[in-house]
């Protein structure tokens, strides 16, 4: 009973200090950063920096490989590659960078920097080879697709024809409002 409890909970403590949540954490913020929205990839943003601040250049040094993990929502937000990264996070996740850049001893930042961008790149790359791969296995798949991004660029054009209609004021000819004036 009492023997097996006391096992358990040292075999529990020797596992985390073996294994700490850091990685985990670091992951997780890195997730939230990179694709969140809102408040909480603004909070993850903030977090980095902090944690890159704390830990400061002899915490780098003592663990260098965390750096490419806090480093990555910081890098894909920054990135005018990155669809849907609002203006102010953009500017949060450049001063994020240059905290990083300040706190990180020597060529780090360039190493990790570097990692990072290898990392999107080499996802981005995967992505691209599996739809080309995807059109030749699934021809009717790639179709539709083609399709639906065929309509979503009609009905583009179709607002941007409307919204200059409405914005030139089609209520009368061009030559009577050259009168007017």
């Amino acid at each position: 009973g009492g023997a097996t409890t006391i096992a358990t909970a040292t075999a529990a403590a020797a596992a985390i200090d073996e294994k700490p949540p850091l990685p985990w954490l670091f992951r997780r913020m890195s997730k939230v950063g990179a694709g969140g929205v809102g408040a909480a990839r603004a909070a993850a943003l903030q977090w980095t920096a902090n944690v890159a601040t704390q830990l400061g250049t002899d915490g780098f040094t003592r663990a260098p490989a965390i750096a490419a993990a806090l480093l990555l929502p910081a890098v894909l937000c920054a990135d005018v590659a990155v669809k849907g990264v609002a203006e102010e996070h953009r500017v949060l996740a450049a001063e994020t960078l240059e905290i990083m850049r300040s706190v990180l001893p020597g060529e780090a930042f360039a190493r990790a920097y570097a990692a990072v961008q290898r990392r999107v790149a080499g996802r981005r790359e995967a992505r691209r080879r599996a739809k080309a791969l995807e059109a030749v296995t699934d021809p009717e798949r790639a179709a539709r697709a083609k399709i639906v991004k065929a309509g979503k660029r009609t009905a583009a054009r179709k607002r941007k024809v409307q919204e200059y209609r409405t914005g030139k004021g089609s209520s009368m000819s061009s030559k009577k409002r050259a009168r007017e004036v």
